[in-house]
C-alpha cells in the first residue's frame, strides 16, 4: 500500500520526484475480507489463461491497459473481483466489484488510520534509531 503510494503520488509527478512531505493526509483502511467468485492472477496457471504475462502484471504507472481489459472481462462475467501481484511487485492487490457482492462477502472495516503524512519508502533503507524505537531494537535482537 505504502509502495503504490509512492509510485501514484511522489514519483514522476511532472517528470520531477515530488517530496512525499508534500502529499496531503491519507486513510488507512484496515477490512476483514471473505470473498468467493474471485479471478486469480497470483501463479501462472492464472494469468496465462487470460493472456497475461508478468511484464504486464508489473507495469509502470499507467500502463494498465491489458490488465484493465482482463479485470472488465471479470466484472461482465459477474465475478466478485479479482486477486493479482501487486504492480509494483511487491505484494497482492485485491479487487472488488461492489455490485457483484453478495452482502455476506462486503468487506467489514477493522481499523482506521490517517496519516499526516506518507511512511517511510519500503523500498529505501532507512535509518532506525534503536534507543528511539523498542519495537525495531527487538527485532534487530533475533
Amino acid at each position: 500500500m505504502v509502495v503504490e503510494a509512492y509510485r501514484h503520488l511522489v514519483e514522476n509527478v511532472l517528470d520531477v520526484e515530488m517530496p512525499a512531505s508534500a502529499v496531503g493526509p491519507r486513510r488507512l483502511l484496515t477490512c476483514s475480507v471473505s470473498v468467493t467468485n474471485v479471478l486469480d492472477l497470483r501463479e501462472p496457471g492464472g494469468w496465462e489463461a487470460v493472456g497475461l504475462t508478468p511484464e504486464l502484471l508489473v507495469s509502470p504507472v499507467g500502463e494498465y491497459e491489458p490488465c484493465q481489459a482482463v479485470a472488465s472481462a471479470a466484472h461482465q462475467l459477474e465475478l466478485h473481483g479479482v486477486i493479482a501481484p501487486a504492480a509494483t511487485g511487491l505484494g497482492q492487490t485485491l479487487s472488488l466489484f461492489e455490485r457483484h457482492l453478495p452482502e455476506n462477502e462486503v468487506p467489514v472495516l477493522t481499523k482506521e488510520l490517517l496519516w499526516d503524512q506518507l511512511p517511510a519508502d519500503p523500498r529505501r533503507l532507512h535509518v532506525v534509531d534503536l534507543q528511539a524505537d523498542p519495537a525495531a531494537r527487538r527485532s534487530s535482537d533475533n
